[in-house]
């Protein structure tokens, strides 16, 4: 299960890079941006792709669909659109940490706080 979760995780990561890079690419082909604005804007890019990535499917990101998983209340209900945007804003603000925290408890701290988990997609 931390494998799969993992593996979804760099799936939603590597579609936020594509999907950054050619809003980058469009923005510097017809704006004059240095290589700092340039920098700046794809960091938030990146961010605002991994901020959104779990309401394109409802309760789960194209990597958790890919790997068969999906995010639920610890009480196995599907949570509201706005727990999942409060999970997915702790995630951006702590990512680093949540990967110790996912080998170490299974859970980020946007599980802990938003009283979430992510399982085996229920059929």
């Amino acid at each position: 299960m931390i494998k799969k979760r993992i593996v979804a995780f760099f799936i939603d990561f590597l579609i936020a890079i594509i999907l950054s890079s050619i809003l980058i690419i469009i923005l510097a082909l017809y704006f004059d941006v240095t290589n700092f604005n340039i920098t700046i804007k794809y960091y938030v890019y990146v961010n605002k792709f991994l901020l959104f990535k779990d309401l394109v499917l409802k309760n789960k990101s194209i990597g958790k669909k890919i790997m068969h998983l999906e995010i639920r209340y610890k009480n196995d209900k599907i949570p509201s659109i706005i727990v999942i945007l409060i999970r997915d804003w702790i995630l951006t603000c702590t990512w680093i940490i949540d990967w110790l925290l996912i080998i170490l408890r299974k859970a980020t701290i946007g599980d802990i706080i938003c009283n979430t988990k992510v399982v085996e997609q229920f059929n």
